[in-house]
């Protein structure tokens, strides 16, 4: 069995993206790029994804276009501070 052939659970996934069981289920909700469905999934048993599957998510989600942080706030405001511009300078 090659490694993208091997099976992980919810914790090696954690593990390997570096995250949290919540902020998984986080990803498993997203409506843009959300995490794939487990391939095996079993009452009373722990989910289980394919590991080319979680793989190609990764890729899929680094090249997603991210936006700078505290963007929202960064807008043109006039002499009193009032925004000016709904688009970001």
């Amino acid at each position: 069995m090659t490694d993208n052939e091997s099976w992980m659970d919810t914790k090696r996934v954690c593990e390997f993206l570096c995250v949290s069981p919540r902020t998984l289920a986080r990803y498993r909700n997203k409506t843009e790029n959300p995490f794939p469905e487990p391939a095996y999934s079993c009452m009373g048993a722990s989910n289980r994804w394919k590991r080319a599957q979680v793989v190609a998510w990764q890729t899929a989600e680094q090249s997603l276009p991210k936006r700078k942080p505290l963007e929202h706030i960064h807008r043109e405001r006039d002499t009193k501070g009032r925004v000016t511009s709904l688009r970001a300078v």
